[in-house]
């Protein structure tokens, strides 16, 4: 691969905000959604998952710029992505974690038969015959992401390359086309996903290139101005819109400086991925389980599962295996060197 530009990144602290705004929504959707209040959620938990991407990828591209080698990439990318999945997975089919996969507000099971296990746990059940549901609740977006690791290499070659902005906007819009033409609006699949995840190689491209010049406190009123156009007139072909005004206007908003509020979107960020996938847990326990309490058990309940999982996970399994991915592909010596030591690169973001 070509040296990647020799300018660092300054400390992105909106990322951080980005996060757990993500995060946050896709939470509090799928918990309306279970107590009852399905008519209000709109479209927030889907450009919740569009934020993610977007995130992600400029994260990754930043990952890739300390480290451009490709099998220490993935290497890192797997201890980062399936050991929690596969411990969060396991526990709802020992438990029978009654989620439905189609996030209706039923309080059902789904228990994966014959090779479908095999889907599960290789993030592969969105593929049309595996049968395109998951055990764990709201995790549909997982086997998008993972998925595209295999192409975020290559677009990262593309961005350093090319260093403009025009080639992937015609990626993107090319990508569109071609979803519009192939895809029905409710098809969730690589393809489809693929205009979510390339604002976010933009996203990197300007943040080399660009001096922000737009002051910290209008970040989050423009954040929550797309949220919210997002919850009301989103939907999954929309969201393509939304992930590329995100991408090309993140860069120009200078850092945010708040320290109270980014030691708390530091917090949410870092067990973001125990959240996002221990939520629905939280939500049989309180919601379903306890429902004959009242509602200050239930809730506490709830915050307890949550909080207890996600941190638990993080520090017991998360943490550990993000280490030893790092030492591990840190024995791959083909390639460039990293810039960075094993610990520091244990840093990326979760999935």
């Amino acid at each position: 691969m070509p040296k990647p530009p020799a300018n660092s990144f300054r400390e992105l602290t909106n990322l951080d905000f980005i996060r757990t705004i993500a995060v946050l929504s896709v939470v509090a959707v799928h918990t309306m959604v279970y107590t009852g209040y399905i008519e209000y959620v709109g479209w927030t938990g889907a450009i919740g998952v569009g934020i993610f991407f977007v995130h992600t990828t400029i994260v990754l591209m930043m990952s890739l710029e300390r480290d451009p080698h490709v099998w220490r990439f993935y290497v890192r990318r797997a201890f980062r992505l399936f050991p929690l999945w596969w411990a969060v997975l396991t526990l709802y089919v020992l438990f029978r974690i009654p989620i439905s996969p189609d996030d209706s507000g039923l309080f059902v099971y789904h228990a994966p038969a014959g090779l479908e296990w095999l889907w599960q746990y290789l993030l592969l059940f969105d593929f049309k015959g595996t049968g395109g549901a998951s055990v764990v609740c709201a995790s549909w977006s997982l086997p998008l992401e993972a998925q595209m690791y295999v192409v975020l290499p290559l677009l990262y070659w593309c961005a350093i390359r090319w260093r403009r902005l025009w080639p992937l906007l015609a990626i993107d819009l090319a990508a569109i086309a071609f979803d519009l033409f192939r895809f029905k609006m409710q098809v969730t699949n690589l393809p489809m996903a693929f205009p979510y995840f390339v604002p976010g190689v933009m996203a990197y491209l300007l943040y080399k290139r660009t001096a922000p010049k737009l002051p910290s406190w209008t970040f989050v009123p423009w954040i929550a101005l797309l949220v919210t156009l997002g919850h009301w007139h989103g939907n999954y072909r929309e969201e393509w819109l939304f992930c590329l005004i995100l991408g090309l206007t993140l860069p120009f908003f200078r850092e945010l400086s708040w320290k109270p509020l980014l030691r708390v979107c530091h917090l949410i960020a870092r067990y973001s991925y125990g959240i996002y996938l221990c939520h629905g847990i939280a939500i049989a326990v309180g919601v379903y389980e306890l429902r004959g309490q009242n509602l200050t058990v239930r809730i506490f309940a709830y915050m307890a599962t949550l909080v207890g999982l996600s941190v638990g996970f993080y520090h017991f399994l998360e943490k550990p295996m993000i280490f030893w991915g790092s030492r591990l592909a840190k024995k791959i010596q083909r390639g460039p060197a990293p810039r960075m030591n094993e610990r520091e690169l244990s840093l990326e973001a979760a999935p």
